[in-house]
């Protein structure tokens, strides 16, 4: 009987990818450690048991790809040939070729799912958007526990809800009494009469009093025994979301790796805390930042062997990526031994760029100066590449980061080297959460997004240059009115008699409310994606009586308040019909692409001429004016970097923005890019269009 494999394929996907993780991890360190054969027999066991899975699985590409790798690893076990770097190489391309097979099962899988689901009479019972995590047996057990303890009170609640019912039925016959004591005072009936219905009535009143009393022992000391299981299962819960950081740093060896080897450096990732959990959705959130950052340490920050060398640093640099649970909060810390961030060198792009002024510069401290590498299109970058100097990396770890109400810091030393520390929240379900009141409406903020609170006397508030300052803890701090800020009526306002202190940019800021409720914890509920993003908001709750409240987002506030105290000159805007279209110059010797490029450039609003090679290029720019140059490097007759020199030592076409859009994308040859004057350098293999057009809006 033909045995149906498909039921196994998701055990096997699973398997494979843990095989593959092992295989792409152990590879890095076996080029740190050569002659560790427990290692390379470790590697030899995960191929082998590979290929037999994908043979049983009947993937025969997988097996065969596999086979490869067993027969290169196997003849490292026996000496028949040296580990190095090439051979390394060669492993991780066959590595690259099973994942993308296994990619192509998963997608045929999912494609022959539907069909047949939409055929069966039966429905999926799990949707397509559905997400599933996997979850130790122990942490389900321990649930598995804390339930029985409140099937337990469960059982308990029924007896006292038996309990309140006989108390129901003490005070209907109190009510009876007292209505036959009223009939008899109204109709005179005999002193004797009256005394017994009182009589009954104090009985029936002591008993129900008796059995109130009874009742409320029992339910406090219920409330004493639940509220403990309530909050472990609260915890429970919200382990079974955590997962551990491995499940995203596993992978960054390897991309350290290949950035380090095509940009001719060497550079050691060590990682610690793998085992250290976060809240799923923070984890995947995070994925993304953390791979601008390493690939800046890698670009920006650790030097050329050579380089090192010279300042008698080893030729290797090595990156340190650390995370640990600290105060509450998840602390992911990236260290370099590189070169530093130079201040003076980020003032003077900060001018350049005219973000600030000189006396704004001046005034700002050290920290201050290290936070302009978060503002959106900055970059210190000698020359645009896909891997960096775009202005969109470091921007988007920030704006990241203040989603998931988490932090990110900055501390550097020229020479000695750069760490970015991360501070992100357990998990984003649960916060504990300061209630506060003002213009009559309550609302809840994250306690970890405050620095302290206080209450105000009215001589501590007063005002300088039209704006509120208070007195906190002998300083001086601007204050902002929470009512003000959220729009609310103010027709009749209350002194605000408290003010919450908040970090904002390295300086503290207060918040005025008109007083302050207390703590309560509460589970963020998300206000729906037909709000929107409002910067302000970040969410809402239900509080223990019934009632709805808005959660404050402090850093979108405090981003809010930044924009407008901080922002230097701006330019005014520019009607877009009276503004001159760009002129661009196409070089590039493929029909094709030429009228691709050329086609996305005027759908942009570009005006777009073009040539097939340097020279065809050089007689345009001599009858014309360009504001940029895009161009191919590979062309007959001239090619790129002759074209590029040429521009560069010709004094009118020097200070034009030239781009070169190539298929040659080794690191030697994106150096010659930037010696020739490149200003930025995207290869063909990796184009994003939107790469093009954000490099094109920066330099222009």
């Amino acid at each position: 009987m033909k045995i149906d494999k498909s039921k196994f394929l998701d055990t096997f996907m699973n398997e494979a990818e843990g095989y593959l993780n092992t295989l792409n991890q152990g590879l890095v360190q076996l080029e740190q450690e050569p002659l560790n054969q427990t290692l390379l027999g470790e590697l030899f066991r995960a191929a082998h048991t590979l290929k037999g899975a994908a043979r049983m699985m009947g993937f025969n590409d997988v097996q065969q790809l596999a086979h490869s790798i067993e027969d290169v690893l196997s003849h490292l076990k026996t000496g028949k040939t040296d580990f190095n770097a090439s051979s390394a190489d060669s492993v991780f391309h066959l590595l690259d070729e099973i994942t993308q097979h296994m990619q192509k099962i998963r997608a045929e899988s999912s494609e022959a799912a539907e069909p047949a689901a939409a055929g069966s009479a039966v429905q999926p019972q799990v949707s397509d958007g559905d997400e599933t995590i996997r979850v130790p047996l122990s942490k389900i057990n321990r649930f598995l526990n804390l339930i029985g303890e409140i099937i337990i009170n469960k059982v308990r609640t029924s007896y006292r809800i038996h309990s309140f019912k006989k108390l129901t039925h003490e005070a209907r016959h109190l009510d009876q009494s007292l209505v036959e004591l009223e009939n008899a005072v109204k109709t005179g009936a005999p002193l004797e009469p009256i005394l017994a219905k009182f009589q009954e009535g104090r009985a029936y009143s002591r008993e129900l009093k008796a059995g109130l009393s009874r009742l409320f022992d029992e339910l406090q000391e219920e409330i004493f025994y639940l509220s403990p299981v309530i909050e472990e299962l609260q915890q429970r819960m919200k382990e079974i979301r955590m997962l551990p950081c491995a499940a995203i740093f596993e992978g960054f060896p390897r991309l350290v790796r290949d950035l380090a080897r095509e940009q001719k450096k060497e550079v050691q990732l060590i990682i610690k805390g793998m085992e250290t959990e976060i809240d799923k959705k923070v984890l995947e959130a995070i994925k993304g930042p953390l791979i601008h950052i390493l690939k800046n340490a890698v670009d920006h920050g650790i030097e050329l062997p050579e380089e090192r060398e010279k300042f008698g640093k080893p030729r290797g640099g090595i990156l340190h990526l650390n995370a640990f649970h600290q105060g509450g909060k998840v602390i992911i810390e990236i260290q370099d031994d590189g070169r530093g961030i130079n201040i003076a060198y980020l003032k003077e792009c900060a001018l350049d760029r005219q973000l600030f002024t000189i006396g704004q510069i001046n005034l700002m401290t050290d920290d201050e100066i290290f936070e302009l590498i978060f503002q959106e299109g900055f970059s210190t970058a000698p020359i645009i590449t896909d891997v960096s100097g775009r202005g969109i990396g470091l921007d988007v770890v920030k704006k990241e980061l203040l989603q998931l109400k988490g932090e990110v810091h900055i501390v550097s030393k020229p020479g000695v080297g750069t760490t970015v520390r991360l501070e992100l929240p357990l998990t984003i379900a649960v916060a504990q959460a300061l209630l506060v009141e003002t213009c009559g409406k309550h609302f809840a903020i994250p306690i970890d997004q405050l620095e302290s609170s206080l209450h105000l006397n009215a001589e501590e508030v007063s005002t300088l240059h039209n704006r509120k300052i208070i007195r906190a803890k002998g300083k001086s701090l601007a204050a902002f009115s929470l009512a003000t800020l959220m729009g609310l009526n103010q027709d009749h306002p209350e002194f605000e008699k408290a003010a919450i202190i908040v970090q904002m940019q390295n300086k503290q800021v207060a918040l005025l409310v008109e007083s302050i409720v207390g703590e309560q914890e509460v589970f963020i509920k998300n206000l729906g994606s037909y709000l929107g993003k409002i910067p302000s908001l970040g969410g809402a709750a239900i509080l223990a009586n019934g009632e709805v409240v808005i959660i404050l987002d402090v850093f979108g506030i405090c981003q809010q308040l930044a924009q407008v105290q901080t922002k230097g000159p701006t330019l005014q805007p520019v009607n877009k019909v009276e503004q001159k279209r760009k002129k661009i110059l196409l070089v590039e010797d493929s029909l094709a692409t030429r009228e691709l490029e050329k086609t996305i450039l005027e759908n942009h609003g570009y005006e777009i001429e073009t040539a097939m090679d340097g020279l065809e290029a050089l007689d345009k720019l001599s009858r014309g004016t360009f504001d940029a140059i895009v161009s191919d490097i590979q062309m007959p007759r001239m090619d790129g970097i002759e074209f590029c020199r040429n521009v560069r030592t010709t004094e009118r076409w020097r200070e034009i923005p030239l781009i070169f859009v190539t298929s040659l994308a080794k690191e030697e040859e994106r150096r010659r890019g930037i010696e020739v004057g490149a200003d930025a350098y995207l290869t063909k293999g990796e184009f994003d269009q939107n790469h093009l057009l954000e490099t094109l809006s920066r330099l222009t």
